[in-house]
């Protein structure tokens, strides 16, 4: 049996809200396609560093998306 302390377990909860804030980050389409491949990777590679960069990336591209508006987005 898999037996995980509180760290882990937090650790684990960071890497993967990290993984999920690079793909959101990744779909913006108007950065180049290796900035996306590298945050994926990063969030990937460094759990807790490249998780950071990840979240302070889609936080941004929210905001962005909020300034723009929803029909901005669409060519």
């Amino acid at each position: 049996m898999l037996a995980l302390n509180p760290g882990e377990v937090l650790v684990l909860t960071v890497w993967a809200v990290g993984l999920a804030c690079a793909v959101y980050a990744a779909g913006d389409r108007r950065t180049s396609p290796a900035r996306r491949v590298v945050t994926v990777l990063m969030a990937f590679l460094l759990p807790v560093l490249g998780s950071f960069l990840a979240a302070v990336l889609a936080v941004q591209r929210l905001r962005s998306r909020r300034r723009a508006g929803p029909d901005a987005a669409t060519p």
